[in-house]
């Protein structure tokens, strides 16, 4: 999927920017993530798909996340 369509809800709707940018801060607190090493992935209506860097000394780590926007709980993604 491109880029700008996966993220397209975030252009088109203020209360989904709001709604997105709070999970996410929300989540990376609670999983002790850098704001900095996530990159969002996919958006619905209903949840967001990220990806994490965890920077380690040695290789990075990638996580990725469902964010369910309703409850502001992440779970592990199918695959990455």
């Amino acid at each position: 999927m491109p880029a700008l369509f996966a993220i397209a809800p975030l252009y088109l709707s203020s209360d989904m920017r709001d709604r997105v940018q709070t999970a996410v801060q929300t989540i990376s607190e609670q999983e002790g993530l850098l704001l900095s090493g996530i990159s969002i992935q996919e958006i619905s209506l209903n949840s967001v798909r990220i990806v994490a860097r965890a920077h380690y000394r040695g290789e990075d780590i990638d996580r990725c996340l469902d964010i369910n926007l309703s409850t502001v709980t992440s779970t592990p993604c199918e695959e990455l």
